[in-house]
């Protein structure tokens, strides 16, 4: 399968090299010409924006710094259409953002995890990170040995929604929900 990897920063560098080590054909992206340097250096086929990403591979990650940075990926990764592509969202922003960019790609017929990953920059050098995802199985089942690559662990917890203050339940003050006093 080739792969695409779209922001090669903290989290995004070092999950392109783990990638590329294990013999995959990654395709790159991002704004700042010192990351694609880098990312040319240790092998990588670089792109020039994130449609043509979308339009070279069969899954992507998206590793992005900002709402309006994963705003102006999901457009272009729209315009390239849908087909057999899985688009995997590995930032930690805000779920109303992805809900969003959840909603523009499956118009255009592509499967989109929410997989916000579990660690730091250090433990993505070291394959120390946890992939939580949510979204389709199927997606899910597609991507799991990319996943696998440069994580130690891969949970999937069923669909992304947004919940509702009122549905959050909350635990009383200073209470661990798994060490409750009875």
């Amino acid at each position: 399968m080739r792969l695409g990897v779209i922001g090669l920063g903290v989290m995004g560098m070092p999950i392109a090299r783990h990638l590329k080590a294990e013999g995959v054909d990654v395709v790159g992206y991002d704004v700042e010409d010192r990351a694609m340097a880098g990312f040319v250096a240790l092998g990588g086929a670089p792109a020039t924006s994130a449609r043509e990403v979308a339009e070279r591979v069969e899954l992507v990650l998206t590793l992005l710094p900002s709402a309006r940075a994963l705003a102006d990926v999901v457009a272009g990764l729209a315009k390239a259409g849908g087909g057999a592509r899985v688009d995997a969202e590995c930032s930690r922003l805000p779920i109303a953002t992805k809900i969003e960019a959840r909603d523009l790609l499956a118009s255009v017929g592509v499967d989109r995890l929410h997989c916000p990953l579990s660690g730091t920059g250090a433990q993505a050098e070291k394959r120390d990170l946890v992939v939580l995802a949510s979204g389709p199985r199927a997606g899910y089942e597609r991507a799991l040995e990319t996943f696998q690559t440069f994580s130690r662990a891969q949970k999937i917890s069923g669909r992304l929604q947004q919940r509702k203050p009122h549905e959050i339940r909350r635990q009383p003050s200073g209470e661990h929900p798994q060490r409750r006093r009875r």
